[in-house]
């Protein structure tokens, strides 16, 4: 567009209307770019807490009244049933996959020798451009 506007292919006035719609673009696309990052952030900042919360849930569960307890019961089990006097939970997204992967955690745990308590699937991966160090 330059180049035509030097070269005498376009006006001035064209060139300026052009330009500015340009810049508009250019800063809209800015903006949603920006966003959408800041977005990507809080979801794997609210993972975090979510995580560290789970990790405290039992400690802060018996804290609580009763009424507390219900309430954090609600909020992460539905349609529990007893049976032989023991609870059987049926959790809530996302609790369904952290009691899964910490059920399978444990089984392995109990069976391996391994030295680490660490759960590897929540260990941090190799990203998708592995490059040679270096």
């Amino acid at each position: 567009m330059y180049i035509d506007k030097l070269d005498g292919g376009v006006s001035q006035d064209q060139f300026d209307r052009m330009s500015e719609s340009f810049r508009t673009e250019q800063s809209d696309l800015l903006r949603q770019t920006e966003k959408h990052q800041q977005a990507n952030q809080t979801y794997l900042d609210e993972g975090v807490h979510l995580l560290e919360l789970a990790q405290k849930a039992v400690v802060l569960y018996e804290k609580r009244e009763m009424q507390e307890k219900r309430r954090l019961r609600d909020f992460v089990c539905s349609n529990s049933q007893r049976r032989d006097g023991r609870l059987i939970p049926t959790y809530r997204k996302p609790f369904d996959l952290l009691a899964s992967i910490n059920m399978a955690h444990t089984k392995t745990k109990a069976t391996s020798r391994a030295e680490s308590s660490l759960c590897p699937i929540w260990l941090p991966g190799p990203d998708s451009n592995q490059r040679p160090i270096g």
